[in-house]
């Protein structure tokens, strides 16, 4: 592990995970002098019945549930966040708890800039940054699809990203009643996500002692839980293991940028309409294969949030980063039925690329277009594109 000479790390969610963990929401709410929530979801949660155990678990607690909207949409949108907003301050809420993934915990995020700011819309074109005050208390209940932005310092509200510490959730609670059987494919494309997340976290220049503690538990829980959860879904062991690496991996990425893989697959999903995740985790191989020929080379400790102690500490020191691509590779692999082995079965037309190099380069700034076509030409192996 490598300490740099100076770092930062925002160290703020509180973890509650297991057995009965949200019966701890009404203390943890009371410790912020909070009693009246507004509960957000999405339907696809709520089908699952996640809304009533909630419910169910708070009721015999000071806790009373200020306003219950369930109808989150797949994207964030500024107008259903300012209604939102209204209502919470019609039925006088002073927290909130978001169950579920993605968009709806960006809406939240959204919501919970406009009840506990005054004075300056934070929603306007540039004010992300000014956000330089406590928010109202934020609970953050993961479900086994959530993706790993979720606990991070961001929300996406109508295509634009807004960044501040203050954004990342006060409690995050993980409790088995909440894990509901997703589809196999589903479960995938989230868990390619959070692996994409943790890798390139972990991998990152400035990464913190911290941060790749976190990364290295998110990398390890999905390793070592996705398969069990596949074959099985709704299986709470496993789920509860890929919920743990989600929320890890977003407080892992809190302070960085998205890293090539992320921004690439995110590019892609909007402009083709195809899984995000499903597309990080055919580009993620390829990345890393080209960043161990380059100056950079893959770090040793991938091997050893992969396999363990015992297999890293057996792997001659010069093969451990290979053989950590290798195992990652062999993983993915294993998941083929989801997951094609190059972009061409994917049937992405190659004007695509390009388009999706632009995005994710103007996106992040931390990497060039060029970077993007090279490694986007890898992974389309068979089209006979000239890198």
């Amino acid at each position: 592990m490598q300490l740099p000479e100076y770092y930062e790390f925002y160290s703020h969610p509180k973890f509650n995970s297991g057995k009965r963990a949200l019966e701890t929401i009404p203390y943890e709410l009371s410790t912020m002098d909070a009693v009246k929530p507004l509960v957000l979801s999405n339907m696809r949660a709520s089908g699952h019945g996640t809304g009533k155990k909630l419910v169910k678990a708070l009721y015999d607690s000071p806790v009373t549930i200020g306003a219950f909207y369930d109808e989150v949409p797949g994207v964030a949108s500024i107008g259903l966040i300012r209604d939102l907003a209204q209502l919470f301050r019609d039925r006088g809420c002073d927290s909130l708890i978001v169950t579920g993934s993605g968009p709806v915990v960006d809406t939240a995020k959204g919501v919970n800039m406009l009840v506990s700011i005054e004075g300056l819309d934070p929603l306007a074109p540039g004010a992300g940054g000014l956000i330089g005050q406590n928010l109202k208390p934020l609970v953050y209940i993961p479900s086994v699809n959530a993706c790993g932005s979720e606990t991070s310092d961001s929300a996406v509200i109508d295509a634009r990203t807004i960044t501040s510490d203050r954004l990342c959730p006060d409690l995050i609670v993980i409790d088995p009643r909440m894990m509901a059987a997703e589809e196999p494919g589903e479960i995938i494309n989230a868990s390619m996500m959070v692996l994409t997340s943790a890798i390139e976290a972990s991998s990152a220049a400035v990464c913190t002692p911290i941060s790749e503690t976190y990364s290295h538990a998110a990398i390890q829980f999905i390793y070592e839980n996705l398969s069990a959860a596949v074959r099985k879904p709704g299986s709470r062991g496993p789920s509860m293991a890929l919920a743990n690496a989600a929320a890890m991996s977003g407080v892992a990425l809190t302070g960085f940028s998205a890293g090539i893989v992320r921004s690439l697959g995110l590019a892609l999903a909007d402009l083709t309409g195809l899984p995000a995740g499903i597309l990080m985790g055919v580009l993620l191989p390829f990345a890393l294969e080209q960043k161990s020929i380059s100056r950079k080379g893959v770090r040793d400790e991938l091997l050893l949030a992969l396999a363990g102690m015992e297999v890293y500490s057996e792997t001659p020191v010069k093969e451990r980063a290979g053989r950590g691509v290798e195992i990652l590779r062999e993983f993915i692999g294993g998941f083929r039925y989801h997951i094609p082995e190059t972009l061409t079965e994917m049937n992405i037309p190659v004007y695509r690329l390009g388009q999706a190099a632009a995005a994710a380069a103007e996106r992040s700034g931390e990497f060039s277009e060029s970077d993007c076509m090279k490694l986007l030409n890898r992974a389309y192996a068979a089209s006979g594109i000239d890198e």
